[in-house]
C-alpha cells in the first residue's frame, strides 16, 4: 500500500511537496484523546520504503503500532529489520536483515461510546495480540450511516457510560470512576453508575469534564503507579467543578483493579462499606501511589484477647459527679517545667494540636511522632524520652491512611512489633460514654 493510500485511509489526507502526504495521525492519545482535528501525520513513500512522522509529538513507535492495528500495513511479513552492525577496520558491511514477523490480532471485546440520545458515536476494540505487549486498541467512529472510520478525526468525544453519568445526577449518586471500560463495566454489575474514558491511563479528554459538573466522584485506580497518576490527572480535572471528589484504594493485588475485585466476590454492600467514611480529596497531588512491600514483609498485627486469662479491671468514671476542675488564687501558683515526650517538640502531658493547609504533610509528621514514641529512636535529632506504645485514631476515616502508614514502615524499615495501633472507624469524642 503507498503513501496516498495510506494516507487516504486515515482521514483528512491532503497532499505536500515532494511525494508527502498529510494525514491525521491514528494514535490514540493525540490531541489528548480528542483526535488529530490539523493533520500533522507525514506519509512519505520513497524508493519503496514507507517513512510516517507525526508533527503533533507523537512517538515513532506509537504512531507505527497504530497504522499496523489500523491493518494499513499488509506487505508488513515482508518487512525486514536491520541489525547494528559494527564497523571492522573502519570498512561498513552491508546490513544484514531478518525477517520480522507479522503480529497477530485477535479481537476481544468491544465497547460502545454512546450518546444521550442512544447514539453510538464510536466504539472502542480490544485485541489480543502475537507480540510481547499481547494486546492492542483501536478506536472507531462510527458514521451516521452506520459505517465505521478508522480514525477519531470529527467524532465527538464523550465519557463512556454516559447513562450513568445522567442518571447519577438526577438521582444525586455518585459515579465511580474506573482506568478502563472492563472495570466500569465491572462495578456497574452490581449496581453503581461507573464511567471512565476512552483514552486510558494516559490522558482525561476536557471534553469528558463538563458531564461531571456537580457530582460526587468516587475515583477507583488500578492498583500500580500508571493507576494512581491517571487518577490524580482526572482529580486536578474535576476537582474545580465537581461536587466532591474521593479516592478508594480497593483491596486487590499489585496492578489488579475493580474488574478483579467484583470477580472475587466484591458486592454493592461491601463497595459503599468501604467508601464509608472516606474524606474529600483536596489536592490531586495527595493522590500517591506506594509500591507493595516485600512479599515477606510481616503481617498486619492482631490482637487475640481471651476474656478469661483476663483479671476484670474495676469500671472508670468517665464523667464524675463531682468536679475536678480546680480553682486557685494567682500568687499560688508554682512554675512546673516541662515534662517532653519528644524533647522540644511533643509535650508528655498535655494537648498538642499540628495544623496546616492541605497537603503540608500532616498525617505524615503525626505518623512520624508515633513511629519515634513507640520505637524509642529519635525524632528529626529530638530525643524521645519516654518510650512507649501509640493508640492513633484516625478522626477523619481511613481514606488514603494505609498508604502513609506503608510509606513510613519503608522508609523507617520498621521492624516487626512495633506498638503503634489504630483505630479506623470516625470517632465523635463528644458522643456518649459507651462509645468512648
Amino acid at each position: 500500500m503507498d503513501a496516498k493510500l495510506i494516507a487516504a485511509a486515515l482521514g483528512r489526507s491532503r497532499p505536500a511537496a515532494n511525494g508527502e502526504w498529510l494525514a491525521s495521525c491514528p494514535v490514540v492519545d493525540h490531541g489528548q484523546g480528542n483526535g488529530d482535528r490539523n493533520p500533522s501525520l507525514s506519509v512519505t513513500d520513497s524508493d519503496g520504503k514507507l517513512l510516517l512522522k507525526c508533527h503533533g509529538g507523537c512517538s515513532q513507535n506509537d504512531v507505527w503500532a497504530a497504522v499496523r492495528d489500523l491493518g494499513l500495513l499488509p506487505q508488513l511479513s515482508e518487512w525486514v529489520e536491520p541489525l547494528v552492525i559494527r564497523p571492522i577496520n573502519g570498512h561498513h558491511p552491508a546490513p544484514v536483515q531478518i525477517p520480522r514477523p507479522p503480529v497477530q490480532l485477535h479481537l476481544t471485546q468491544e465497547w460502545e461510546y454512546v450518546d444521550e440520545s442512544g447514539i453510538v458515536l464510536f466504539v472502542k476494540q480490544r485485541f489480543k495480540t502475537s507480540d510481547s505487549k499481547g494486546k492492542t486498541y483501536k478506536l472507531l467512529r462510527v458514521m451516521s450511516d452506520g459505517t465505521r472510520q478508522a480514525s477519531m478525526q470529527g467524532a465527538r468525544v464523550i465519557p463512556y457510560r454516559l447513562a450513568d453519568v445522567l442518571e447519577a445526577k438526577l438521582q444525586g449518586k455518585p459515579v465511580f470512576l474506573c482506568e478502563g471500560e472492563k472495570a466500569a463495566d465491572a462495578l456497574a454489575s452490581i449496581g453503581v453508575f461507573t464511567s471512565t474514558s476512552h483514552t486510558g491511563a494516559g490522558s482525561w479528554p476536557a471534553a469528558n469534564s463538563t458531564w461531571f459538573a456537580d457530582l460526587n466522584i468516587v475515583l477507583v485506580p488500578d492498583n500500580d503507579a500508571p493507576g494512581y497518576r491517571y487518577a490524580s490527572l482526572v482529580a486536578s480535572a474535576l476537582l474545580p467543578i465537581a461536587k466532591s471528589v474521593r479516592l478508594l484504594a480497593l483491596p486487590v493485588g499489585h496492578t489488579q483493579d475493580a474488574f478483579e475485585w467484583v470477580a472475587a466476590g466484591g458486592d454493592k454492600a461491601q463497595l459503599m462499606a468501604l467508601c464509608k467514611g472516606l474524606q474529600p480529596v483536596l489536592d490531586a497531588s495527595d493522590i500517591v501511589y506506594f509500591p507493595p512491600a516485600a512479599e515477606d514483609a510481616e503481617p498486619a498485627i492482631e490482637l487475640s484477647l481471651d476474656a478469661e486469662e483476663l483479671e476484670p479491671e474495676p469500671a472508670i468514671e468517665l464523667v464524675p459527679e463531682e468536679s475536678k476542675i480546680r480553682i486557685e488564687p494567682w500568687d499560688t501558683i508554682q512554675d512546673e517545667p516541662v515534662e517532653w515526650l519528644i524533647q522540644d517538640v511533643l509535650p508528655r502531658k498535655g494537648f498538642s494540636a499540628l495544623f496546616g493547609p492541605p497537603g503540608s504533610f500532616k498525617s505524615f509528621c503525626a505518623l512520624s511522632f508515633a513511629h519515634s514514641v513507640a520505637t524509642g529512636l529519635a525524632w528529626m535529632g529530638k530525643e524521645v524520652t519516654t518510650p512507649g506504645g501509640v493508640l492513633y485514631l484516625c478522626a477523619e476515616g481511613f481514606g488514603g491512611m494505609g498508604a502513609r502508614i506503608k510509606a513510613c514502615r519503608l522508609h523507617n524499615k520498621t521492624e516487626p512489633g512495633a506498638p503503634v495501633f489504630v483505630i479506623r472507624q470516625q470517632l465523635n469524642l463528644r458522643s456518649s460514654k459507651e462509645d468512648i
